[in-house]
């Protein structure tokens, strides 16, 4: 019974979730692909093989559950400990500088909760209130 629920559950979110994964943390996404090429680069396995163990348990969790946009939500460990890294390659003031624009930019990509075969948008604030 718990293998056809796997399957069935795959199949639900197979064709969203590349956009649920995205959408999770947008792109604050770029945080762990500049940490991962650095660990590489660095030949730091451990490192490299922390961030991979983390991401595992966060995907796998999707076996199970379907709110591929909240579930990989998890993953925020990885995104906070690669922006660790690539604040000490990069230093303070410039990892500042760039953060601020990549927040400002992520203010521009619309809000979707993304779960199953489901694309859900959120409105912004002012947008969101229907008084009328």
């Amino acid at each position: 019974m718990y293998y056809s629920q796997i399957k069935e559950n795959i199949k639900s979110i197979a064709l969203y979730f590349p956009i649920g994964l995205f959408y999770a943390f947008k792109l604050f996404w770029l945080f762990p692909m500049f940490a991962f090429y650095y660990y590489w680069k660095e030949k730091n396995q451990q490192q490299f093989l922390f961030y991979t163990i983390l991401m595992v348990g966060v995907l796998s969790q999707l076996l199970f559950a379907s709110d591929t946009s909240r579930l990989i939500g998890l993953a925020f460990p990885v995104i906070l400990f690669s922006a660790l890294k690539i604040k000490q390659q990069w230093g303070t003031e410039l990892f500042l500088k760039r953060t601020f624009y990549l927040i400002l930019i992520n203010f521009l990509i619309p809000q979707y909760y993304v779960g199953q075969s489901v694309m859900i948008r959120f409105y912004p604030l002012p947008s969101s209130f229907n008084i009328f």
